[in-house]
């Protein structure tokens, strides 16, 4: 169950990736993606599967599917999950030359000038398909969440276009020619900083 894309790669579970909802989505979302997940994972949606998709599919809704839905479902721990995203997309858009995309649609999303509009779009179109087969689940999610992170990046205030990797991933071209690059945005003042660090150190 190892995703090494977007906020995975940042020791951060992407529990919105993980269900296949947008980042503003609300809890009766978060019901309705699991429920259609959870019916796909089902051993009677597989009763033609083999023993080791029967196994893969249990271990998707066991370690990945329930945590996600366990968090995003009750209004206290999705508030607060909700409050370390924010954080995690301002401290990145101070961070951006550490940042590595490497699918298309998130690298556009970095320069696009209806970012609500190229979001929501990219990201539904790897919704629609991300439990249609088990083995591409993992590859899927990993860049629904690479969106996730741009997207953050983006509400938070930043534009400049973080350097994109040649790596090989479903779905992932490399980048096209690279953007002027913007000013980087103003950093936050120390106290304000020392806050938000500190948050972060208690969630993340």
């Amino acid at each position: 169950m190892n995703i090494d894309q977007g906020l995975f790669k940042l020791d951060f579970a992407d529990h919105h990736a993980v269900l296949g909802m947008p980042i503003d989505s609300d809890l009766k979302e978060a019901r309705k993606r699991y429920l259609k997940i959870a019916r796909r994972l089902h051993p009677d949606s597989l009763a033609a599967a083999s023993d080791s998709e029967k196994q893969q599919a249990s271990e998707l809704l066991s370690k990945l599917v329930n945590p996600a839905y366990e968090t995003l479902s009750q209004e206290k721990p999705a508030s607060e999950y909700a409050l370390v995203l924010r954080l995690k997309g301002q401290q990145l858009s101070q961070q951006l030359a550490s940042v590595q995309l490497t699918v298309e649609s998130a690298q556009a999303l970095m320069t696009s000038n209806n970012i609500d509009h190229a979001y929501l779009s990219a990201f539904r179109a790897l919704a629609e398909k991300q439990y249609e087969n088990l083995d591409e689940v993992l590859a899927i999610t990993g860049q629904m969440s690479e969106l996730n992170l741009a997207y953050l990046i983006r509400k938070a205030g930043a534009s400049a276009p973080p350097r994109s990797t040649a790596r090989s991933t479903p779905g992932a071209s490399p980048a096209g020619t690279p953007a002027s690059p913007a000013a980087a945005p103003a950093a936050a003042p120390a106290p304000a900083r020392r806050y938000r660090e500190t948050i972060l150190e208690g969630y993340v």
